[in-house]
């Protein structure tokens, strides 16, 4: 079986895997030593531990396995998602692949709702599966916005004020205090 290779031009470290047995491994890749693949593996996936750096990988490759890449291809489509994502821990890694899978199947039940033989209940149906996903894909990068310190903060500015007699005026930062 021929080996794919990812390779990273900021890590120059190209990742080989190879399906043996109906298992995939991810190899030492070719010019790089085993430590320095699982250095790259390790910051893909924002894990501390290789055998969950592997677990986030596999996992989120059965799914895009079961949508027409192989094994090996799908290992390497993960990779790069996963390097466009960059989680910086594992909460964030466990969150990214959650949302190539919610985003994978989403577009799997798009696909599915525009198949020409499709049904027009099967088409609703898939449509409907579609938008629930797609719904859960904007709260995950939501959630991961949140979880990088991106999130949106919003600040109001009010330029001109009245106080009329009797009234009282704050000027400063006000918090809620949590009372209330």
């Amino acid at each position: 079986m021929e080996d794919i290779q990812q390779t990273d031009d900021n890590e120059s470290s190209p990742i080989t895997c190879k399906e043996r047995n109906g298992k995939v491994e991810i190899s030492d890749t070719s010019g790089a030593d085993k430590k320095t693949t699982k250095e790259f593996l390790l910051k893909v996936t924002g894990s501390k531990d290789f055998a969950i750096a592997k677990f986030l990988l596999l996992q989120n490759s059965n799914i895009l396995k079961d949508n027409g890449l192989d094994q090996e291809k799908s290992v390497q489509t993960n990779i790069a998602l996963l390097r466009e994502i960059e989680p910086q821990n594992v909460t964030q890694g466990l969150l990214a692949t959650q949302m190539i899978a919610t985003h994978t199947l989403a577009m799997e039940m798009l696909r599915r709702a525009g198949h020409e033989k499709q049904t027009f209940a099967g088409v609703d149906a898939n449509i409907s599966r579609a938008n629930k996903l797609l719904k859960t894909f904007t709260a995950q990068v939501e959630a991961m916005q949140k979880l990088k310190g991106k999130s949106g903060k919003q600040k109001m500015t009010v330029e001109h004020v009245h106080v009329n007699q009797g009234g009282q005026a704050i000027i400063g930062t006000v918090e809620n205090g949590g009372e209330g």
